[in-house]
């Protein structure tokens, strides 16, 4: 977006967090997660996301694993709610995922 004489440029900057599941020796699944918050929006991210923890008693400093949500050591209560407050944020989703083909030792 740089370039000529009515340049424009785009400043905006983009805080990426990336989270992996599945191992590639293992060979068989692997996705890759990720999530993207303007620099500019990432303080309203957090302020929903501490007040969601902090409404059922979750320690903000205490990670919410999708584990967690599935086994049920994260409450059902607090997992629908952060599922709820993350629609609600100003995130950019993406996610990519590979079934790993099995291959014959020699």
């Amino acid at each position: 977006m740089t370039g000529g004489a009515a340049a424009l440029t785009d400043t905006q900057m983009h805080l990426l967090f990336l989270d992996e599941s599945g191992r590639l020796s293992d060979r068989k699944f692997f996705a890759l997660g990720g999530v993207a918050v303007a620099d500019t929006d990432w303080h309203l991210l957090r302020d929903h996301w501490q007040e969601t923890l902090t409404a059922h008693g979750w320690p903000v400093d205490r990670e919410v694993k999708w584990h967690g949500i599935r086994t049920g050591e994260v409450p059902p209560a607090l997992a629908d709610a952060v599922v709820q407050t993350l629609a609600r944020s100003p995130l950019r989703c993406s996610r990519a995922a590979t079934c790993m083909g099995s291959r014959s030792e020699s």
